[in-house]
């Protein structure tokens, strides 16, 4: 049987991520909650049916705008955040 004489790819790959694993393991997660809006309708218990989400270039300008929708008031609202560029 014959063996290559240099390391394949998938090893090399392979070395790489065991050798980068402790710096990123060392790093802490840090989340900063945003808020699009804060007026949005909610229920008595303060939550609001916005399960509908969605990314989608609904004017197509090139530019993702986020959609959320749901039942929580009669009739079903849809809500379209676009984001602006300044």
């Amino acid at each position: 049987m014959l063996r290559p004489s240099h390391p394949t790819p998938v090893l090399v790959a392979l070395a790489t991520c065991v050798a980068f694993l402790p710096a990123v393991v060392a790093q802490e997660f840090c989340f900063q909650h945003h808020y699009i809006a804060r007026d949005l309708p909610v229920n008595a218990r303060g939550y609001g049916d916005y399960g509908l989400t969605a990314l989608v270039d609904i004017d197509r300008d090139g530019d993702l705008g986020f959609v959320c929708g749901g039942r929580a008031n009669q009739p079903s609202q849809l809500y379209w955040f676009e984001y602006k560029n300044s």
